[in-house]
């Protein structure tokens, strides 16, 4: 969901580049590579990082949880800090 938004506000970049700035389809295209790495590269670093969390109370920090979230319901808090925080 995160790389959602990021997307998101990626197509924001290009029509404000478009109209107040006068890009062209070769510049926007320029920028293809940057929006890669950051829609994609920012969601995947929690992503991997979350694989190794694991403590003996709550247990790894993958599991059950409610909507879309990959977050175990144990990590209420650190769930709200790290997914749904940065996608609203």
């Amino acid at each position: 969901m995160p790389a959602d938004a990021y997307w998101t506000f990626a197509m924001a970049c290009n029509v404000y580049l478009t109209f107040y700035h006068k890009f062209g389809a070769y510049q926007l295209r320029q920028l293809e590579k940057w929006y890669f790495i950051g829609c994609y590269g920012l969601p995947s670093i929690p992503a991997f990082v979350f694989l190794g969390v694991k403590t003996k109370d709550r247990g790894p920090m993958y599991g059950n949880a409610t909507l879309w979230c990959w977050i175990g319901s144990r990590w209420d808090k650190l769930r709200l800090a790290v997914f749904y925080v940065p996608v609203w």
